[in-house]
């Protein structure tokens, strides 16, 4: 009965062994995916920062041009 306890609590032991190895390697993997989306996000915004930048007085233009809103002189 003692013997079959000890190969119990050993059997347990193991398991909460690889279940600290597999929460730990879980860990690193969403890190790296947190990573990865913090960086894909700020190149996305960056992009569209630069995209407003230049089509927004290009616009304003047309504007001008195309619908002949603006003052005339």
């Amino acid at each position: 009965m003692i013997d079959e306890t000890n190969r119990g609590v050993k059997g347990i032991c193991r398991t909460l062994q690889r279940m600290e190895e597999q929460e730990t390697d879980f860990e690193i993997w969403l890190r790296a995916l947190e990573d990865w989306h913090h960086t894909k996000i700020g190149e996305e915004q960056r992009t569209q920062r630069i995209g407003a930048g230049a089509g927004g007085p290009a616009g304003g233009v047309r504007g001008r041009l195309c619908c002949g809103t603006g003052r005339r002189r």
